[in-house]
């Protein structure tokens, strides 16, 4: 069993926060032979085998004034398998035991200042009676980071921004080496057409690195070293548009849009540590990657039918009963009988009629007495009623393809941080080509469709599917497919996990003040499925919003295996029960806390 608490608060206007507490109060004592990590099962007292399970997270944002606001966060871990275990993170990275960071931004009209103090603890290894702290992990007290860019050239559509980014850091560590690093990034960004329909942009910067090291407890131990990493990005790019009118329907207009796009993305590679070995450095990967992208956007607006509007003696009359000034009743009768093919034009009326001496408020009012007519099904007579709505985007459809020209040498081996992206083996620089298609009629329903087209192996080997439907936000539906047949790494980094599973997801509401929901993940690789149920996770939830309350009662399982005491794997479910309770039903803003790294 456990609980959670979660307090949210908004005391004045610019301040905000909240506190959680989670405990888990687990009734059988942990086992010291395989819990103890590199310690002793024999150092381990038996009043230590239930030890406390808990979290605790606070966030606090606040603006000091127009321009300078106040972030303050904090994060307790109990124990390094708590994450692991309640979080179901196999493998956390970092194994935090203890986080807390206060940042003060400043911003001005091109740019703003952070300054910020950073102190991360995490635990020495994976093992839950073992609370020993890794004295080596990194600290960042303090760290003053700044932004500043400006448009110092334009002429016409050419433009030509400058900009600087950087930060000062004091690294510390309780043991082993310290220092201080500079690093700035001067930018240039240049745009500009070229052959009357091409636009071109050109971004180049530099990242400039310094850095002082030195090891407390080592004598001579001091360092000096620093690097410059040279990037940039070229794109090429035009739009060819063309517009269709429909002269009935529901649509009055399409907007086509094609936009090519040939990009070439560079890193230079460069040597980014010391040569004493100090964990202070880049981690900046070389990157040679030409892509060209086509888009294509579909644009649509919405014909909306008007019913026509007139005043008549009987609007009058309700208007003289409820005591309309006998002024507006007497001019309104110049306008009586004529009817308005909408209530845009009978306020358009009223303008001309009353000019300045009528407000919003008593244009309004008058509507409120107009009658409604019907809609005329003759076309001649329904182009009258009729407006044209926003323009959004019906459909899009996109594709990218990937050329990693590292990969053509099968041989190349980077002199500074490993190159990232596997999707293709060495001597296969192109890489597989992306689908993304969207289609959008309805803003209450969505239909998107992503594959990854593998040249070399000749055929699709990841895709994905999702449809959504809803009303609102409490009468809604979703379900999605994807299948990924191999883990791949993307050239920028990102990490995308095999799946084959499919999802869904169903909100709908007994009444105005009672919804039920409920979604679920189910795994559908029978071979690599390690499990006897295929549902991996499960959720239903009942929410009751009476008056400005908003109660919800959630009941959450997923499925997991552990080892038994004999050594033994063995499956099981976790089911948790949460039961959440807001007062006042106000939902507070996530806390938006700056990226220190």
């Amino acid at each position: 069993p456990g609980l959670r608490f979660d307090y949210q608060y908004a005391w004045t206007e610019g301040v905000r926060g909240e506190i959680k507490y989670q405990r888990f109060f687990e009734r059988d004592p942990r086992d010291p032979e395989k819990e103890s990590g590199s310690l002793s099962a024999d150092e381990i007292e038996s009043s230590k085998l239930h030890p406390q399970r808990f979290k605790f997270q606070f966030n606090h944002n606040q603006q000091l004034d127009g321009r300078s606001r106040l972030i303050a966060s904090a994060m307790v871990y109990s124990d390094s398998q708590f994450q692991k275990e309640y979080e179901l993170i196999e493998n956390p990275d970092p194994n935090t035991a203890q986080n807390f960071s206060v940042n003060i931004n400043r911003q001005f009209s091109k740019g703003s200042v952070t300054l910020s103090a950073t102190q991360t603890r995490v635990f020495s290894e994976l093992a839950l009676l073992n609370r020993k702290i890794d004295l080596t992990q990194i600290q960042y007290l303090p760290a003053l980071s700044f932004q500043f860019s400006d448009t110092f050239w334009r002429s016409g559509k050419t433009t030509l921004t400058r900009s600087v980014s950087g930060s000062i850091v004091r690294y510390y560590r309780v043991k082993g080496y310290n220092g201080e690093g500079i690093s700035v990034t001067p930018r240039l960004n240049f745009q500009f057409p070229i052959f009357q329909h091409f636009n071109v942009s050109i971004n180049v910067g530099k990242q400039i690195s310094s850095f002082e090291v030195r090891d407390p407890d080592l004598p001579g131990s001091d360092d000096e070293y620093g690097f410059q990493i040279l990037d940039g990005k070229a794109e090429i790019n035009t739009t060819v548009s063309r517009i269709f009118a429909i002269e009935s329907g529901i649509f009055s207009r399409f907007k086509h849009m094609i936009k090519p796009r040939l990009q070439y993305d560079y890193v230079e590679d460069v040597r980014q540590t010391s040569t004493s070995g100090v964990p202070f450095g880049g981690v900046v990967s070389t990157r040679r990657l030409a892509t060209f992208r086509l888009e294509n956007v579909l644009l649509a607006k919405r014909r909306f039918f008007e019913r026509s509007v007139k005043l008549t003696s009987l609007s009058l009359d309700r208007m003289r009963k409820n005591n309309i000034d006998p002024v507006i009743t007497r001019k309104l009768e110049l306008i009586l009988g004529q009817e308005f093919g909408s209530e845009k034009l009978l306020v358009e009326q009223l303008g001309r009629l009353f000019g300045e001496t009528i407000s919003t408020q008593q244009k309004n009012t008058i509507l409120t007495y107009a009658e409604k007519g019907v809609i005329p099904l003759l076309n001649n007579q329904v182009r009258g009623q009729t407006r044209e709505g926003k323009s959004w985007t019906l459909a899009s459809l996109n594709f990218v393809q990937h050329y990693d020209v590292l990969k053509k040498d099968p041989y190349f081996q980077p002199i500074g941080p490993a190159v990232k992206g596997s999707e293709t083996k060495s001597g296969k620089p192109l890489l597989p080509l992306r689908t993304n298609l969207t289609f959008t009629p309805e803003t209450a329903f969505s239909f998107n469709l992503f594959n990854r087209y593998h040249h070399q192996k000749r055929r699709i080997v990841e895709y994905s599917l999702g449809v959504s439907v809803g009303v609102n936000a409490h009468n809604k539906a979703s379900v999605n497919f994807r299948n990924n047949e191999f883990a791949y790494q993307t050239p920028f980094g990102n990490d995308v996990a095999a799946a084959n599973t499919f999802g869904f997801s169903n909100n709908f509401e007994a009444s105005d003040e009672l919804s039920f929901g409920f979604s679920g993940t189910v795994n559908l690789d029978a071979d690599s499925y390690t499990f006897r149920r295929r549902l991996s996770s499960s959720a239903f939830t009942v929410d009751y919003r009476p008056d400005c309350w908003n109660i919800r009662l959630a009941l959450t399982e997923k499925v997991g295996n552990t080892t038994t005491s004999s050594g033994r794997e063995q499956e099981y479910i976790d089911r948790t029960l949460y039961a959440y309770i807001n007062l006042g039903g106000i939902a507070i803003p996530e806390q938006i806390l700056p990226n220190l790294e």
